[in-house]
């Protein structure tokens, strides 16, 4: 199947289950993380993400030694699609927030990425409710960071370390086409 009716495929099969759990804070007016500004910002926050990723080719041998937890799949519940955008944009904002200079990045950058990230994230925060609930898709995700501050501490502003800001950037282009995905059922489901 081409990849282009995949995704439509996939689309409309996580609509016809969002049409059947419909969680009341999607039409909530507090909730304001599902807005046509929020592609606007979506598309920001890639082209921080640009300037930031790595421009030297990264060693083979670094990324044996980060283990990849991967983007949790499979998430067709909003709330549980805030709770996982919301994590993703929280620990970067820490991470960031913390070793970014370590890293070498350019404060202009990581600073634009930060401030983009925190607007989503106070965007989010009506949203997303009972977090232990989703303990199983964001505890991962934290626990990743966690691994990553630990190699940050270890690498500093080596080439090794472009394997961090890598990652990073994967999972918040991942949290990006959540939100997207998200907004776009939201969409469809207020117009049938």
């Amino acid at each position: 199947m081409a990849p282009a009716k995949f995704q439509l495929t996939k689309l409309f099969v996580v609509l016809a289950i969002l049409q059947q759990v419909r969680p009341s804070s999607a039409s909530s007016p507090e909730c304001q993380w599902l807005d046509k500004k929020g592609e606007h910002i979506d598309n920001e926050i890639l082209m921080v993400l640009d300037h930031l990723q790595p421009k030297e080719e990264i060693q083979d041998d670094c990324f044996d030694e980060v283990s990849h937890y991967g983007f949790p799949n499979n998430i067709h519940e909003l709330k549980a699609a805030a709770m996982v955008v919301h994590t993703v944009y929280n620990e970067t904002v820490i991470f960031y927030s913390n070793f970014a200079k370590t890293l070498g990045l350019s404060e202009n950058d990581y600073e634009k990425l930060l401030s983009l990230l925190r607007y989503v994230m106070n965007n989010l925060t009506p949203c997303v409710t009972n977090a232990e609930q989703y303990k199983n898709v964001t505890e991962p995700i934290s626990n990743q960071y966690t691994e990553l501050e630990n190699y940050a501490q270890k690498w500093g502003n080596t080439a090794c370390a472009q394997i961090i800001i890598w990652v990073i950037s994967n999972n918040v282009q991942e949290a990006v086409h959540l939100s997207s995905q998200m907004r776009k059922m939201h969409l469809m489901s207020k117009t049938s």
